[in-house]
């Protein structure tokens, strides 16, 4: 043999080794954050933080950018496929086809699996022939063949010595990446589950048991031996992989995650079984069944019905996804709806779920089905499920037989393999991490080292084996292999592409232009793979769409409103150009909206899309086609309905649809069930009281309230869910505070709040709402109640779901603002400014000064137009606020406001003057002076002063 044709066997022998180990870096050490940005955290980089530099370095000085930030995790899977076939392809040149391997191979087990999951993949990819969504299912089937030709280029390219060295390499590599999210943890997230660096915590624990399940499998192995007296197995590995367990399972226990550590213990007991004895054997077998019914028990019975952490909602959700699976899967039970449809099409059965119980749902679109089984069944049906199950029961199969033929110094790579691949199979059947980067690549690799072991324990011995001595030469197999590698590499680099287009299309949306985001949004979406990326870039193409329309149709409408009857002659045809331009992007949109709920029907808030294009175009055509105008109308009315059938409670939804129902119970049956995602402000308070000046309001709200009436705490859940009463008493409380009636609107909102709290697993913030609401009708009503205020409002605090440090100080952030009014209604000052410094660390400088002074304002504006006998005392409270900022403008405006509600002009000139030597300027002071005097023109003559237009209030 010359130099160069060993060189060709040397790259061929280690090639597959070394691609396998980048590829477990890439998806350990790369990361993909958005451009200029970092992996999120809740505390900021302190000035000489080496593990800033080590991130910047992971993510490659931004080569590849992405709107998650782990999308380069699943490029460099592809990719590793990619060269593997290729390599495969010279492995098989060199080598030649089936060297090695008996005639009976066809028929083991391994050999089974393979044929199994590539007809797997053929029948998704058949299955775009009667899907929904062709686009959909023939990436999705690309998604599913990346990973089985990653397993087959590792199954027929590895050496036997290369499968304990990659088992070696995972342990090092994952208990590296360990170490890193600990450290990131402390450094940068101490109150979240971490993701880093995979960038989920969920994904992050399923991604650590592989390593974990091969420690134990080493150290348990130099156990054995030891206590047969057998030094053969290395006790400096055995320590090695003790070591290695430290950071592996302390990352594990930060990321809190059940569904991985249900599969770790169904991965221990199942080796445990093997392990063991016959007799043995049936007694923890059925140990771990009843195990795992009371498990199950335990999860379902108790931990669903926690509100805390958002953990019992996960479970609930998952009960849900895989009821939405077997209704799919019911439809169309052998052939099933299409690779990638259970996103487009979950979503429409979770309309009733949603609406009962949206603490469970987290998000408008029920993405995956949180079954890996669940999901491939409603995809292609029985008969391409089939496939999938008996690939990877043949897979285990394979395992145990290799553990009867293995030597025993070998026997703990099989157990480690057969562990670590069922650990990940299980993880998947409660999980998505097959569906997301990082995992797929373990799981995969797991797989293609367990064909390859079962290849090299089937080879005959090299020395009676013909087939190996084979010259190189052209073959099939490698020809075959080498086109698969390189249309997928074509793939994988498109998918990249469109990573960064998906990118530029939210920046474009971001920075308000819709022109660039509708054809960046246009171009990714034809490139990417994943089937929910897809639709959710036609979702921003559908935005993009809408905003040029809003643009072209606000655009028209200015131009009308400079438009004179002495306008040239011009203008008129000039003003036509731009109705006709509006009509015809509106069209645009609304087709747009339409064409996407045709391919996923519920999918998100795509309908608003169509129901505001509909509404712009009934108003641009009403004069001149009133008919046209109004079949517009019905379609944005249809298209608020259906809406309204998918999102039952959108607030968005049930406000602009108040305006097409025809009956007042109607209208005030849209605000009331809005009430279900907003507080009683806002746009909903206007929209209230608007209605309430309609003829009949009254006499049908005291209807409808003797309606719920008879619904009380004691009532059963569902019925106080059905019956909306709660609403209906905060819809009482809102119209009372509208006419002043205080007393009885603290009363109902109070009312509202008892239902709520039979009612906080499903709905976890509602409860803490109606009390806030409580609190406001009381301080309004009485500041004397201040104090009762405070007590109402902190035990809406303590009852705000803590979910994580971020996310519950946003919940918690409105209602410790108006706790601080209460303290400072009370003239607790120095309470209000611990509340307000324990929410910003910088408020006890001057910024924080100022926001308390921005706290007293807002208390004085609360009660400045009551009565004189009703206020508290304002001159005092606006004093205090100049105090904490002298140069306060709204307080001297409002302190001057009081003085010439008395008519004192001498006190207002006095206090204006006292603000000009404090800093406010002269600008300033003559708005002051202007909106004075537009208020009392009876003071006109000694207030009016030089300046621009008065300042809003």
């Amino acid at each position: 043999m010359n130099k160069s044709h060993a060189r060709t066997f040397l790259l061929v022998d280690f090639a597959p080794l070394w691609l396998a180990v980048l590829l477990l870096v890439g998806t350990f050490f790369l990361i993909s954050p958005p451009r200029g940005q970092t992996f999120p955290g809740a505390i900021p980089w302190s000035p000489h933080s080496l593990l800033r530099v080590l991130i910047d370095a992971m993510s490659l000085g931004g080569v590849l950018f992405g709107v998650r930030g782990a999308e380069i995790k699943e490029t460099v899977f592809q990719l590793a496929a990619s060269f593997g076939l290729i390599v495969l392809s010279g492995r098989l040149l060199v080598r030649g086809d089936g060297a090695g391997l008996p005639r009976d191979w066809s028929r083991h087990p391994a050999a089974s699996s393979q044929w199994f999951l590539a007809a797997w993949v053929g029948i998704s990819l058949c299955s775009a022939s009667w899907a929904g969504d062709r686009s959909l299912a023939l990436t999705q089937a690309a998604l599913h063949a990346f990973g089985v030709a990653w397993a087959l280029s590792l199954a027929y390219t590895l050496r036997r010595a290369d499968l304990p060295r990659l088992l070696s390499a995972i342990v090092l590599l994952t208990s590296v990446a360990a170490a890193l999210c600990g450290w990131y943890y402390h450094e940068r997230n101490p109150h979240h589950r971490p993701g880093f660096p995979l960038g989920n915590p969920l994904v992050l624990a399923a991604a650590m048991l592989p390593a974990m399940i091969i420690c134990i499998c080493r150290i348990a192995d130099a156990v054995a031996a030891a206590l047969r007296g057998d030094s053969a197995p290395s006790r400096r590995a055995a320590v090695a992989s003790a070591v290695a367990l430290i950071p592996l399972a302390y990352c594990f226990a930060l990321t809190s995650s059940r569904g991985a550590t249900l599969a770790l213990g169904v991965s221990l007991g199942l080796l445990v079984v093997i392990v063991a004895g016959r007799r043995t054997r049936w007694v923890i077998a059925s140990a771990m069944l009843l195990n795992i019914a009371a498990a199950g028990v335990w999860f379902i019975g108790y931990s669903s019905q926690d509100p805390t952490m958002a953990r019992g909602a996960t479970i609930r959700f998952r009960l849900y996804a895989w009821r939405y699976a077997a209704e799919l899967w019911q439809q169309r039970p052998w052939a099933g709806h299409g690779a990638g449809c259970y996103p487009r099409l979950a979503s429409q059965f979770a309309a009733y779920d949603r609406a009962v119980d949206p603490a469970a749902f987290m998000g408008d679109v029920v993405g995956h089905a949180h079954n890996e089984l669940f999901e491939i069944f409603a995809e292609i049906g029985l008969v391409g499920g089939v496939t999938w199950v008996a690939g990877m029961l043949a897979a285990c199969l394979a395992a145990v037989r290799l553990r009867r033929q293995a030597p025993p110094r070998e026997r703990w790579v099989v157990l480690a393999l057969l562990g670590s691949f069922a650990a990940l199979l299980a993880d998947s059947l409660t999980g998505v991490n097959l569906r997301l980067g990082g995992v797929p690549a373990l799981f995969f690799t797991l797989l293609g080292l367990i064909w390859a072991a079962a290849r090299h324990a089937a080879e005959t011995d090299a020395s009676a084996s013909p087939a190996l001595a084979r010259a190189p030469g052209r073959s099939p197999g490698a020809s075959a292999a080498l086109i698969a590698g390189v249309v997928m590499g074509a793939l994988a680099a498109m998918n990249a592409m469109g990573v960064r287009r998906e990118y530029d299309a939210y920046a474009a949306i971001q920075a308000d232009d819709a022109y660039s985001a509708r054809l960046i949004a246009a171009r990714a979406e034809s490139m990417l793979l994943d089937p929910l990326r897809k639709l959710a870039c036609a979702e921003l193409h559908a935005d993009a769409e809408l905003g040029l329309a809003r643009f072209a149709v606000e655009q028209y409408a200015e131009a009308a409103a400079r438009q004179t009857p002495g306008a040239a002659a011009s203008a008129p045809a000039d003003l036509g150009a731009l109705r006709d331009s509006a009509v015809q992007q509106c069209q645009t949109a609304f087709d747009a909206a339409e064409d996407l709920l045709r391919r996923s029907p519920a999918f998100r808030r795509v309908s608003t899309n169509a129901a505001r294009a509909a509404e712009w175009l009934a108003a641009l055509l009403r004069a001149e086609n009133p008919r046209g105008a109004a079949e517009w109308h019905d379609e944005a009315e249809k298209a608020w309905r259906r809406q309204r059938l998918w999102l039952k409670y959108d607030a968005e939804t049930l406000l602009a649809l108040a305006d097409y129902l025809p009956t007042m119970d109607e209208r005030i049956g849209a605000l009331r069930d809005a009430l279900r995602s907003v507080d009683a402000k806002g746009a909903w308070l206007g929209a209230l009281r608007s209605l309430a000046q309609q003829p009949g309001f009254q006499q049908t709200l005291e209807s409808m309230m003797d309606y719920a009436a008879p619904i009380d705490p004691q009532s059963e859940p569902n019925a106080i869910v059905t019956s909306m009463a709660p609403e209906m008493h905060r819809v009482a409380a809102a119209f009372a505070g509208l006419r002043g009636d205080y007393v009885s609107a603290a009363s109902a909102a109070a009312r509202a709040a008892a239902l709520y709290d039979k009612l906080r697993v499903r709905f976890p913030l509602l409860y803490s709402i109606a009390r806030g609401e409580q609190a406001d009708y009381l301080l309004e009503g009485d500041w004397r109640q201040a104090d009762r205020a405070a007590e109402t409002l902190e035990s809406a605090i303590a009852a705000l779901p803590k979910i994580q440090e971020q996310k519950y100080e946003e919940m918690l952030q409105p209602f410790r603002d108006r706790l601080i009014l209460c303290r400072l209604a009370a003239g607790r000052e120095t309470e209000a400014a611990a509340l307000l410094k324990a929410g910003d660390a910088d408020a006890a400088n001057q910024a924080g000064g100022d926001r308390l002074a921005d706290a007293y304002v807002t208390l004085v504006r609360v009660f400045i137009k009551r009565p004189v006998e009703a206020r508290p005392p304002l001159s005092d409270r606006l004093e205090a606020a100049l105090r904490l900022a002298p140069s306060h403008l709204h307080a001297w405006s409002w302190l001057a406001w009081l003085h010439a509600e008395r008519g004192d002009a001498h006190a207002v000139n006095a206090t204006l003057r006292r603000a000009a030597a404090v800093g406010v300027t002269s600008a300033d002071l003559a708005r002051v002076r202007r909106s004075l005097a537009e208020q009392f023109p009876a003071m006109r003559e000694s207030l009016v002063g030089d300046g621009d237009a008065p300042p809003r209030r």
